[in-house]
Parts: C-alpha cells; structure tokens; sequence
C-alpha cells in the first residue's frame, strides 16, 4: 500500500487479525493476511538508485522502500524497475525479476501414439546383439548397473531420431490484443517521455495530452478484452471442450514449497524440497555389511518370454514414464520385436540377486492437500515416476511368489489383495471369517 492512512504511528482501517509492516516515513506499507505466509522485509538497497519513481502527480514524486518476500534469500537475486506501462491510477507498475541460480533439469517425453513403431525395431535392430553379449558377460552389480544404463541411453536415442518429442504449448499473445492497440500503447510511453524532457512552458499541455491518450487506450483495452471473452465463449464446438474447462473445471497450480516448522526459512526451492524428502523417505541403513543368509532351497527358475510377453502386454499404454522418457508402448514394441533382450536383462538380474540402481531413480512430483499445516511434510501427496523397464521384473517377481505360496497352500484366507483369485476391491471375504 502506498499512502495509507496513519494516526499515531498506526495504520487505521485494516483488521486486527493483519500483520502490517510500514515504512520508516508512513507512506507506505505492507499488509500480511495470512500470518503462515512468514513474510520478509527487503530494505530499499535492492533497487538502483536512479530508478524512476513509482508515484506522480503533478509536482509529487514517491519511491517505495518496503518489499514482501517469503523467503529472506530472495533479497540475493531480486531486483525490480518501474515499467513504462500504463495504469488506470497516478500510481506506475513495478516490475520485480528474480533471477535465482537454480539449474532446472527438463525430461523428453516421446509423441509413441501418432505410430512410427515399424521403423523404431528397425533402428534398434543393429544394436541388439551387442546389448545382449553385454548383458551376458555382467558379472557384477557393477557390471550390471552400466549394461543397463547403455540399454536405456541405446532406447533414448533411437526414439529421438523416430518419434517426435512433445513440447509444451509456447505462451500466445492473447487473440484480443491487435496492432492497433499496440500502436496506441507506444504512443502513450512515447508522450509519457515527452512529459520529463519537455520544458516547463509546456510540460502541462502534453501532460494533458498523456492523460487524455492513456484513458483512450485504456477504455480500448477494456473494450478489447470484453469482445475477446465474447468471441471466444460463442464459438463452441464441444459443449465440454475449453470453454466449460475455463469456466468451471479447477486449475492445480505447480506446488510452492514453504519451510518446514523445525528448519530454518533460508534456502531456496530445492533446498526446501530436500528437507521435505529427507523427512518423508528417511535415510535407509546400510545394509552392505549384512551376511546375506543362503538356505537350502533352490533357486528360482529362470523367467521365459512367454511369462515376460504376459506382463508386458497388460502394461497400461497410457502411464506416464519415469526420468528416461521411455514409456509402456515402447517396451511393448522392443519386447513384440526382440523377445530375447528383457528376458537376458531379467534373468541376469535374478542371478546376481540385484536390482540395477538406474532402474531406481524416478521423478518425484508434490501435491498439496488441503485442510492441513502448510509447513510440516504431511501436507504433501507423492507421485514418483520410475522407469517403465523397472516395472516389469517387481511383476515377475511377485508373480513368482504367489505361485509359489498358493501350491504350498501358505495364503491365509484373510488375505485378499495382491491376489489375482480374489476380489481386491472386495474386503467382505475377510470381514466374514
């Protein structure tokens, strides 16, 4: 707030629930609704010094010397100026930057829908001997963590040069703004410069002119956006296409991290987002020095393609892929083509009693829910994105072991999910025992 109302050092008018933050001088002002927001004051050093001022009227000039931040750190990498564009008040636009030094990683996600699937086997087909003498002279996890590595960078490449990669849709200028209005726009910043090199005889007449050409401009953008939203909401095909999503459907917002209670608030977004994990997936112990117990039971019999062409078919073609990019429709192709390389990989696997660590690492996205403290950890649902091949050897495993326990009779009859002979959506089975 600039120029807000004050008696005795006190600003009137406002609830009492508000935490307000005034200047030094009183004529301007912070207003926190929400005290969880946990705001932070950066003094007037973070504008340059021959900045314009923000407020005019006639002979009065103003500069702010308050910002609100929710972290301090942002004090490091913000910086603001004041725009040239129009405003329906004395009072200009103010344009904040923050430039954090945060490297943001982005991951390809393959177009596998649009068709393309008889020439990708050709592509990879020249590769599929190597990949298999490789896998067959792994002989340690080390081994058998690269093989498997050079298998998805093998995958990744050969998509890139088959399938179309998706792109996110690029910001459109909106269909109500024209060239016309864009003219009138230059037109006032133009004549808003005029006003500060002017001379004093005539400063007042362009003045004028500024106000009378910026209301002008301002009606026409009003008038513009109002047709705009006219046209767009006659112009229905589908009853439920993009107008009714406009409308009605709600919109998720990404998830701003704040800190957590017992950590300190400096830090930026990923440095928050680290906490946040370290809490929820606590720092395992470390098992590399445990004996491992051998028994007397055999070994697992090796996986064969046809249980592996069975768990690859019912993959879902719509999920989402991991980090890799390589989603279900692609591993169906490779497997409908090359029976034999996932059956090496897994059989390999279950011979070295391992599981490869690149299969391990997958995307974890945060959603926010509601109704809860916005700074403690059990605020956030996660969704994690592993790799689409890693997928595909917990099934076989899991499919091995209910075999096994149901020819020796080891499932209790309370035990209803995780079973493909029982109902999971169906707990009266075991309420009735």
């Amino acid at each position: 707030m600039q120029e807000p109302y004050s008696l005795s050092k006190k600003i009137q008018g406002l609830p009492q629930s508000w935490t307000v933050f005034p200047s030094k001088t009183n004529k301007a002002a912070i207003a926190v609704v929400n005290k969880s927001l946990k705001p932070a004051i950066i003094a007037r050093k973070t504008n340059s010094p021959d900045a314009p001022p923000t407020f005019e009227r006639n002979i009065f000039k103003g500069w702010p010397d308050l910002a609100k931040s929710a972290q301090d750190i942002i004090s490091k990498f913000a910086n603001w100026k004041v725009s040239d564009e129009p405003s329906l008040s004395d009072h200009k636009y103010i344009n904040v930057k923050i430039e954090p030094q945060i490297q943001n990683r982005t991951y390809n996600i393959f177009k596998t829908f649009y068709g393309n699937h008889r020439k990708f086997p050709n592509k990879l087909k020249p590769s599929i001997n190597l990949l298999l003498e490789e896998i067959r002279n792994s002989q340690t996890q080390d081994d058998i963590n690269r093989t498997t590595s050079h298998i998805q960078n093998k995958i990744i490449d050969d998509c890139k040069s088959i399938y179309k990669i998706k792109k996110k849709e690029v910001l459109r200028l909106p269909s109500w703004y024209t060239s016309k209005l864009k003219i009138e726009k230059n037109r006032v910043k133009e004549l808003r410069r005029r006003v500060h090199r002017a001379p004093q005889d005539q400063r007042r007449r362009i003045f004028l002119t500024l106000k009378k050409d910026q209301a002008l401009y301002m009606r026409h953008v009003i008038q513009a956006k109002n047709s705009g939203w006219r046209k767009f909401s006659r112009n229905v095909s589908n009853p439920f296409g993009k107008q009714y999503k406009a409308v009605f459907r709600k919109t998720i917002p990404p998830t701003h991290l704040i800190a957590l209670k017992n950590n300190t608030p400096t830090g930026d977004q990923l440095k928050i987002a680290e906490n946040i994990l370290e809490q929820m997936f606590p720092i395992p112990l470390d098992y590399a020095d445990l004996s491992s117990i051998r028994t007397n039971t055999p070994d697992d019999a090796p996986f064969t393609k046809e249980e592996i062409a069975i768990v690859i078919k019912k993959l879902h073609k719509g999920k989402a892929p991991g980090p890799d990019g390589i989603d279900n429709i692609i591993i169906q192709q490779i497997n409908e083509s090359f029976l034999f390389l996932f059956m090496e990989l897994f059989n390999k696997c279950l011979h070295l009693w391992t599981f490869p660590d690149p299969l391990k690492l997958g995307n974890i996205i945060l959603f926010k829910k509601e109704g809860k403290p916005e700074d403690e950890a059990s605020v956030y649902r996660l969704i994690s994105l592993l790799p689409t091949i890693g997928k595909d050897l917990p099934k076989l495993l899991t499919q091995g072991l209910n075999y096994h326990l149901l020819r020796l009779n080891k499932i209790i009859d309370n035990q209803y999910v995780f079973r493909d002979d029982v109902a999971s959506n169906s707990p009266s089975h075991s309420k009735n025992q």
